[in-house]
């Protein structure tokens, strides 16, 4: 029996391992080979991933240049005052003709950042300095009203007092504690005087009975001798308690007129003429 066994293993491990035969008619068998496995399939290689691309460029504005914020105004032309003769007109008075030859009331204004206009006299006529009186017209029997070489302004408490004079006035000369000054003065020398009632303030004034007066009187003599205006108006255009006071004066006499600019300034303790 063991010999029966070994035979019988000798057999298996020949047939197995060795590929021989038992001896008599068992053919030989070839062990084929088995069939390989199929090889693992290579995973394909992951799709590379999108490269973003890169921004755009941000675009550049160019700020177009402001428009300058000031237009530089042009120039004014220079102004001027002309003309002849003796028309009037009106409050603004401009008259050049001899022999009033007075500037025009509001003068020749600069332009705009222009010349300062210019002022010019008419033949025979005066050219007072910027701020004094410019006067024209005839007083009577005085004849053509003459520059006004002093205006001062006053109070008696009551009205303010404008005095024109033709001839020096000065304030001092004024001051007399209640005694008329107007004899005093040079024959021939004009005086006007222009009364409102109260404190002179900016405005017009009507020239009637209880209201404004523009009269006239000559050096030399009494006051009472005075020319009072029928008809006219007083308009201050400045008025600083005790300081200056200008304006325009329109009047109307029984023999004559006036009209024109004035300046005053004020004269503390001054008298009526």
């Amino acid at each position: 029996m063991n010999n029966y066994v070994s035979r019988f293993l000798f057999a298996v491990a020949c047939l197995t391992w060795l590929g021989c035969s038992s001896g008599t008619d068992t053919p030989a068998v070839t062990a084929t080979a088995g069939t390989g496995g199929l090889a693992g399939s290579v995973a394909s290689p992951g799709t590379a991933g999108h490269v973003a691309a890169a921004g755009g460029g941000g675009s550049t504005v160019t700020g177009s240049a402001g428009t300058p914020a000031v237009v530089a105004g042009r120039s004014g032309a220079a102004g001027s005052v002309a003309g002849s003769g003796t028309g009037v007109a009106g409050m603004a008075v401009v008259q050049a003709g001899a022999p009033g030859g007075t500037a025009g009331a509001a003068g020749a204004a600069a332009g705009s950042g222009g010349a300062g206009g210019g002022t010019a006299a008419g033949a025979g006529g005066s050219m007072a300095a910027g701020g004094a009186s410019n006067l024209t017209g005839t007083l009577g029997a005085l004849g053509a009203v003459k520059p006004v070489m002093n205006g001062w302004a006053t109070t008696n408490g009551l009205e303010t007092l404008i005095y024109l004079s033709s001839s020096p006035l000065t304030c001092a000369m004024m001051m007399t504690k209640g005694v008329k000054w107007l004899a005093s003065l040079p024959a021939g020398t004009q005086v006007i005087e222009i009364v409102v009632r109260g404190t002179a303030m900016v405005g017009t004034t009507p020239v009637g009975a209880l209201q404004g007066e523009v009269n006239y009187a000559e050096g030399s003599k009494s006051s009472s001798s005075e020319v009072t205006a029928k008809s006219g108006s007083i308009m201050f255009t400045k008025a600083e308690a005790k300081k200056v006071f200008e304006g325009m004066v329109m009047a109307t006499y029984a023999s004559g007129n006036l009209m024109g600019t004035f300046h005053a300034d004020w004269c503390e303790g001054g008298t009526e003429y």
